[in-house]
């Protein structure tokens, strides 16, 4: 269980700032033209170009970074970034993580819910599916390229669902997100 919990937090760690970083530019004027919705009418304003720039070269970063930290760990760890080709595997986990937020998007634009808003009805369901959006393609990424045990997928899913609550509340708590879910 130790070696569970040490490797899922390296190997979600590197997210956690990317994500950070990636929304600290989100709203700056830089690069103008990422700024531009995909399809406003599809998946709201939210979601630009600037996602599909910006977070995969984040990602990558921060997993390069990461990969070089591997010997404090270690036989720890049961999966290495090292293993891989860190920042492409970085900028493909990066990518993943943007296209999985479109469907709720989408779905949410059908149901007439405003972007970057809940619904007061169904609330706690919206809020889960916001939480468990990206778990399941970037799980798959992890397994595709570590071989993951099913064991460790479930407790990586339980695990990135409490992280993605734990961090959307602290960026909003900090001003970096406009509300908590």
């Amino acid at each position: 269980m130790y070696a569970y919990f040490i490797t899922l937090i390296y190997l979600i760690l590197p997210m956690i700032p990317a994500g950070a970083l990636f929304l600290s530019f989100a709203k700056l004027p830089i690069l103008p033209i990422l700024g531009t919705p995909i399809n406003e009418k599809l998946f709201g304003k939210n979601k630009t170009y600037r996602g599909f720039v910006l977070l995969p070269l984040f990602v990558g970063i921060f997993i390069s970074l990461m990969s070089l930290l591997e010997p404090l760990f270690g036989g720890a760890l049961l999966y290495r970034y090292s293993s891989t080709n860190p920042m492409l595997f970085g900028i493909i986990l990066g990518l993943a993580f943007a296209v999985s937020e479109l469907p709720n998007s989408y779905f949410k634009r059908k149901l007439g819910i405003p972007p970057g808003k809940q619904p007061e009805k169904h609330k706690v369901l919206f809020i889960f599916l916001d939480s468990f959006d990206a778990a399941p393609l970037v799980i798959l990424l992890y397994w595709l390229f570590f071989h993951v045990t099913c064991s460790f997928v479930v407790f990586a899913i339980a695990l990135a669902i409490l992280i993605k609550i734990g961090m959307n509340n602290l960026l909003f708590l900090l001003g970096i997100r406009k509300n908590r879910f």
